[in-house]
């Protein structure tokens, strides 16, 4: 799959993803229960792209697997631009393709390969370092896409690790694919999950 492609398609779906959960928390407490009538499953599309990128169709048919960790602010607050980037580089990301952060490793040819990526949760999703001083964010996404250029679990540690780095830096809270804050039984559950994608694909 084109790397343009799944990141486009990634950072859509972590805008509606992580938004609309950050929208349905502050209504639980009016409201406990959304009626199935009400909901509407969403689609994506890009101002460059002149058809609608569909997530699960596109990585099913390339046998790929996303997984993904939030880092968000606590209480409805926000991240400051230089704050973000300097706990970015603490955890090792560094800004590049596509206007994101990135985590790398050099493979045996010395080539520099994305392991994991970061994306911002505010739409359209990448970063203006340009505006970094007056930017802030509710939060970012760190993804990766398996198979990777590192082993998938070697991967999965790398990028937990930097999502708790962000989140002790940031104070903020490490969210798991299931928009809440992460437990062990959360990280133990993506563990399995991986291990499974192992097995399928070999």
């Amino acid at each position: 799959m084109d790397p343009l492609r799944i990141i486009l398609v990634l950072i859509g779906a972590v805008i509606i993803a992580v938004i609309a959960f950050l929208g349905i928390r502050k209504r639980n407490t009016a409201n406990n229960s959304i009626q199935p009538s009400e909901r509407t499953e969403p689609t994506l599309s890009f101002e460059n792209e002149d058809h609608e990128l569909e997530l699960s169709e596109d990585l099913e048919e390339n046998h790929s697997e996303i997984v993904m960790l939030s880092v968000t602010a606590r209480d409805g607050g926000s991240f400051k631009g230089k704050e973000l980037i300097e706990a970015a580089e603490d955890a090792g990301l560094q800004y590049g393709a596509w206007n994101i952060f990135h985590y790398h490793i050099h493979d045996e040819d010395g080539q520099t390969k994305p392991v994991f990526s970061m994306a911002n949760i505010t739409e359209p999703g990448f970063f203006d370092i340009s505006k970094i001083t007056s930017f802030s964010t509710k939060g970012v996404t760190l993804f990766m896409q398996l198979p990777g250029p590192l082993a998938a679990m070697d991967a999965f540690d790398e990028m937990l690790s930097a999502g708790n780095t962000m989140a002790e830096r940031l104070d903020g809270v490490l969210i798991g694919e299931q928009h809440k804050e992460l437990t062990p039984d959360d990280i133990q559950h993506l563990k399995e999950r991986i291990l499974n994608f192992n097995i399928s694909v070999h």
